[in-house]
């Protein structure tokens, strides 16, 4: 038994088996299976193959819409969330009381939002610049 990579047509490694390679089996049309141990180093589901080397696969979107309290605030980094808690500002505690109880539907695009992040970047508890990352789903680095 061995692994093998199943790759589109495109060379995008979509899948690996453990398969006797002898037995019965035919992938989907269009695609092709490689043993792993015969593949370019450096491939992983999602990379692309061409030309002897391997692309690795993009990084995912992250999320703008949908989020729970603890994903939103995991767009900030730990300094701008102690800030945040720390404060006194009344403008902040209910922006994060609201956003807490948002049932994991906080959309990044959605006005109240948009609105509360920009509130905190013009007092100071995150920059323009995070402000504008943490509004694209964007981790801190």
């Amino acid at each position: 038994m061995a692994s093998y990579a199943l790759l589109d047509a495109a060379g995008v490694w979509q899948n690996t088996i453990v398969w006797d390679g002898a037995s019965a089996y035919a992938p989907q049309p269009g695609w092709t299976l490689h043993d792993v141990a015969s593949l370019p180093v450096g491939g992983a589901i999602g990379a692309t193959l061409a030309n002897g080397a391997w692309t690795a696969a993009p990084a995912p979107a992250p999320p703008t819409q949908g989020l729970t309290f603890l994903q939103f605030m995991a767009l900030f980094a730990p300094a701008e969330q102690a800030a945040i808690v720390a404060s006194a500002d009344a403008q902040v505690k209910l922006f994060t009381l609201m956003a807490s109880g948002a049932s994991g539907a906080i959309s990044l695009t959605n006005p109240e939002v948009v609105a509360g992040v920009g509130y905190l970047a013009s007092i100071g508890l995150v920059t323009a610049a995070r402000a504008a990352a943490i509004l694209t789903g964007a981790a801190p680095a």
